[in-house]
């Protein structure tokens, strides 16, 4: 890694990290922030990868990207302590969150609105009870997923 070129930095749990660069493949390109959070590839699976916390592009300013992790962040806790309440309209708050988590971006000239939510975050999936993994990553009846108990990696996910 060429600190020129391109430079990270990571939250203090290090589940969200915030990616600069300015040259690819040796071209250079507009500077640019990306926010990411470490997630599951597949909720079975343990092999991590680096997905977008907020919307699936640059950042001009390094602000935009700190913000993008911290609203991630808010999101899936938001998420966790609804999955954690009662059940009573338990599904309807949490479409909403979904919901309004959602990005506006424009594509092609046309308004799209990009989900922020859809990947697992692994310190998300360890504080996560069966509700919540069920209903964002919703499979048949044999295979659902079962509560486990597994430490929280990441006690305070803050940049």
């Amino acid at each position: 890694m060429n600190q020129k070129v391109e430079r990270y930095w990571f939250s203090d749990c290090g589940q969200y990290r915030i990616y600069w660069i300015k040259e690819a493949f040796g071209v250079a390109i507009q500077p640019h922030y990306q926010a990411c959070v470490l997630c599951l590839q597949s909720i079975d699976l343990p092999v991590r990868q680096w997905d977008f916390a907020g919307r699936r592009g640059p950042y001009k300013t390094m602000g935009a990207s700190v913000q993008a992790c911290e609203q991630h962040q808010k999101n899936w806790e938001a998420a966790i302590a609804i999955s954690e309440s009662d059940r009573t309209g338990r599904s309807e708050k949490l479409r909403t969150l979904e919901h309004r988590s959602r990005v506006k971006s424009i594509r092609d000239k046309k308004v799209v609105y990009q989900r922020t939510m859809s990947g697992t975050p692994v310190w998300v999936r360890n504080r996560a009870n069966s509700a919540l993994m069920n209903f964002f990553f919703p499979r048949g009846k044999k295979t659902r997923v079962e509560d486990e108990d597994e430490e929280d990696l990441c006690g305070s996910h803050g940049l």
